[in-house]
């Protein structure tokens, strides 16, 4: 807005620092902005968002190739800037060492549940338990051979087995001996 006396241009807004300066002697002085009109202008000054940097134009050599999916060249990096060989070699060694070290973390994170599970379930514990069960088993089926008589006799313990339907290699037992392998 041009003033018409002054020849200089008047400021809408009021700031601690434009108040009252420049003014001439007979000018008005502007008026207060009502809180609606405040609170709107706060309004658009925090929604407006300017962006944080702007890419430099950097000029592509007919030797450099550029990526399609991000439309930058291979000697620019994301924030605009060249980059030489030599980073261009680190940056790859970095890739390749992040991919190593995650293949790492993930093997170190298999042998970790491996040993987890190795002290969850003790195997010697469990060959232990397996071992008193046969012990038991056999002792078992033999009383049971001694308290059973079939037709006035006593029964095998291969006929027992049988009946009974169990695994003669759980149990250790051998048909043509007609005993246990290990009792």
């Amino acid at each position: 807005m041009e003033s018409p006396h002054t020849g200089r241009s008047e400021s809408v807004c009021e700031t601690p620092g434009n108040l009252g300066e420049g003014l001439p002697v007979g000018a008005k002085t502007p008026k207060p902005l009502s809180a609606s009109l405040k609170e709107r202008l706060k309004r658009t000054r925090r929604s407006f968002s300017a962006p944080q940097s702007v890419a430099k134009r950097l000029k592509v050599t007919p030797g450099e190739q550029v990526d399609a999916a991000s439309g930058q060249s291979a000697g620019e990096r994301a924030d605009g800037t060249a980059v030489t060989a030599s980073q261009t070699d680190l940056l790859r060694l970095r890739d390749t060492l992040k991919k190593d070290v995650q293949e790492k973390m993930e093997m170190l994170r298999r042998l970790k549940m491996a040993k987890t599970y190795r002290t969850k379930n003790d195997l010697t514990a469990l060959q232990d338990l397996i071992r008193k069960w046969r012990q038991c088993s056999q002792t078992v089926l033999c009383e049971l051979q001694s308290a059973l008589l079939v037709d006035g006799r006593k029964a095998s313990l291969g006929q027992l087995v049988d009946h009974l339907g169990l695994d003669d290699g759980l149990l250790h037992f051998d048909r043509t001996l007609d005993d246990f392998a290990d009792p």
